[in-house]
């Protein structure tokens, strides 16, 4: 019975990481090409976590669907993991950085008809 339950719990985890690299890359995709996200440090910073999301859901989806010993598989998973690294490592600077000048960040929408932004609450 346990086998069993193995079993199932590898193919839907499995599936789950199919689905996350496909959720990863919409979100990336949409929000690359609606979102002014090169205008501010905080928009930059959501892009380069979610192409980290997207590097090791690539990861994990070529371990589970191709083979757990992939071609360059080393070399990928240094290239994925550098750049979660490089992304949470941002990530926290902006963190420091906006708690030392006290100011909070917050997400408004812009005005009606355009896509929302990011800005820096000035209250």
């Amino acid at each position: 019975m346990l086998e069993t339950i193995d079993d199932v719990a590898t193919v839907i985890a499995g599936v789950e990481t199919l689905i996350s690299l496909i959720l990863a890359f919409v979100f990336t995709f949409v929000y690359a090409l609606l979102f002014r996200w090169w205008k501010r440090p905080e928009g930059r910073a959501i892009l380069y976590l979610f192409l980290a999301l997207l590097s090791v859901s690539l990861i994990a989806v070529l371990a589970v669907w191709v083979s757990p010993d992939y071609w360059l598989r080393g070399i990928w998973r240094a290239v994925g993991w550098g750049f979660v690294v490089f992304a949470l490592g941002n990530l926290l600077r902006l963190l420091w950085k906006n708690f030392r000048h006290g100011s909070n960040i917050t997400v408004e929408r812009k005005p009606t008809g355009e896509t929302p932004i990011i800005r820096k609450h000035e209250g």
